[in-house]
């Protein structure tokens, strides 16, 4: 294994991190409500403050862009991730703990969009969207196994401020494996200096002058507003509205297994276009949630999430390698401007379905996510680029 694959892993374990601390969203959810005795869009209050921060790191990110190396920033964050871990665990009042959870975000925000850049920029022509899909497939292995993880100490009498303490002591562990390998890697590995990389106002105007850039912004944003109806408020709809506790988590860890193994497999197995695959594949996919909304029952409804995971996981890693490989700027620019339509649409997606909740039902929380990613594959399919 050379040093370049070496610091591919290392990103990997990072982003893996990230995505453990996104889903004490779903996970933590039904605990947090009772903790603080939450109403109405108060419910989707922490991952509204989380998806804030995600949109002020993309600010940050802009703004020291070639003044900090990248792989520099994703140490800083990574740190941070671990700090907010044992914040969390002190039960703060309500207020304070969606602050830590916005200060959460700007970490994996951060986490998320330059290890996206660095990948991008160690790997570039067809083999982009490999590498791409596998750092977000580790993504989805996270999501799969967070839920059960949380759920067997939970099983097992913890509270939920001593289980996200626990995964604290693993985060810490993960990091200090993350300095030992990054250290000797990095030193083989041939970066950009980072002052040629300052953005400057032409990139700025170049990128956005591109029109289909557009499609590729809207595409992202209404994927995350499904994927926040999922991640937030699957396991509550399984465990309470359709009275199946013992389904709940697994519903979460069912999507991300869909996702993961999407996201593996996917480019291996069809040579459609990418974004062919995105039209067709997140078409279906509303359909089978609507089914699974429609059928009522628990264990066709975790089915439903699972082929829905299969059939629109890639969405997030190609329409970033399109982005980055497609224009010719630093790679942080495309994949922060991309990020942004994902993480704006985790911010005010909670508060939308939990109003929706409060005022209609469960379901219709659901009903929206179909709805987006029938937007969201129709509007990639439109993208035109160099690769489309």
């Amino acid at each position: 294994m050379n040093a370049k694959q070496t610091f591919y892993y290392c990103l990997c374990i990072a982003i893996f991190v990230g995505a453990v601390g996104h889903a004490t969203q779903g996970a933590m959810l039904t605990s947090f409500i009772n903790q603080y005795s939450l109403q109405s869009s108060a419910q989707g209050m922490t991952g509204f403050a989380q998806s804030i921060g995600q949109s002020l790191s993309l600010v940050l990110l802009l703004w020291q862009a070639g003044r900090i190396a990248k792989s520099t920033i994703v140490v800083i964050a990574f740190t941070g991730v671990t700090v907010t871990f044992l914040a969390i665990s002190l039960m703060p009042p309500f207020l304070v703990l969606s602050l830590i959870y916005c200060l959460f975000g700007i970490m994996f925000g951060a986490i998320n969009s330059t290890t996206t850049a660095l990948v991008a920029d160690m790997f570039t022509g067809d083999s982009t969207p490999k590498y791409m899909s596998g750092l977000h497939g580790i993504f989805g292995l996270a999501g799969l196994f967070s839920p059960l993880f949380f759920m067997a100490l939970f099983s097992a009498g913890f509270h939920w401020n001593i289980v996200i303490r626990i995964t604290a002591a693993v985060v810490a562990a993960l990091l200090v494996l993350y300095l030992a390998l990054s250290g000797v890697s990095l030193k083989s590995i041939k970066m950009p200096v980072s002052g040629s990389l300052k953005l400057k106002r032409e990139d700025f105007r170049r990128f956005f002058k591109r029109g289909s850039n557009y499609m590729l912004i809207l595409s992202m944003f209404f994927y995350g507003m499904h994927q926040s109806a999922i991640v937030v408020w699957v396991i509550r709809y399984v465990s309470v509205f359709l009275g199946a506790p013992s389904l709940g988590a697994p519903s979460l860890s069912l999507y991300w297994a869909g996702a993961t193994a999407s996201r593996l497999f996917t480019h291996r197995v069809l040579t459609a276009p990418p974004l062919k695959i995105l039209l067709f594949g997140n078409i279906a996919a509303a359909a089978v949630m609507c089914a699974g909304v429609l059928s009522g029952s628990a264990a066709v409804m975790a089915l439903c999430v699972f082929v829905v995971g299969i059939l629109n996981g890639t969405t997030i890693p190609v329409l970033l390698a399109t982005g980055c490989a497609d224009n010719d700027v630093n790679t942080i620019l495309p994949a922060s401007f991309i990020n942004l339509a994902l993480f704006l649409a985790l911010a005010f997606c909670p508060l939308i379905v939990g109003a929706m909740v409060e005022h209609v039902s469960l379901s219709s929380g659901m009903f929206l996510s179909a709805a987006c990613m029938l937007a969201c594959g129709v509007l990639a399919y439109f993208y035109r680029g160099k690769k489309a």
